[in-house]
């Protein structure tokens, strides 16, 4: 299973349409260098973080990250897994585990295995930071709009060859 199999799961557990939810946010945001797999603002305007990971060993890698998923602007932290690494013992306590799944089908779907502590001092992102945020996942939709239609040209060509 890849993180891009994660990050759409995810995406459709928490479900984009009610919620403002941007890949890879690593800009000022958070500052001191942190970056987020997928942060999601509620319509309550409080962000919740998930970080995916796809393999023991990036999550052991994860424990060396200096600020440990604690942040003022995060009311709660996630780690979406595969299923086999949902009891993982490195997942920091605080975080909630998502597991990942696949049927016999390819569809992959997420199961919440414990629900990350709530924290209590976080804020609320301001209008200006939830539009920065939007502004971020419109140009990366941009981009792979463009991405995709290089990439179907260059079939549309190998197909006429």
């Amino acid at each position: 299973m890849t993180c891009r199999d994660i990050e759409l799961a995810v995406a459709t557990r928490f479900d984009y349409r009610a919620n403002v939810i941007v890949p890879n946010v690593s800009w000022g945001l958070f500052g001191n260098g942190m970056e987020v797999d997928l942060v999601i603002v509620r319509p309550s305007g409080y962000c919740v973080e998930v970080e995916i990971k796809v393999s023991a060993a990036d999550i052991k890698r994860d424990r060396l990250k200096h600020h440990q998923h604690r942040h003022r602007l995060l009311r709660q932290s996630w780690f979406a897994v595969p299923e086999s690494l949902s009891q993982h013992p490195d997942i920091p306590e605080a975080a909630g585990v998502i597991a990942v799944t696949e049927n016999e089908h390819g569809q992959k779907y997420c199961t919440a295995v414990r629900a990350g502590a709530i924290n209590k001092d976080a804020v609320k992102l301001s209008d200006k930071q939830v539009r920065d945020l939007g502004r971020l996942a419109a140009m990366r939709i941009w981009t792979l709009k463009a991405a995709l239609i290089d990439r179907c040209r260059e079939l549309s060509e190998l197909k006429r060859k």
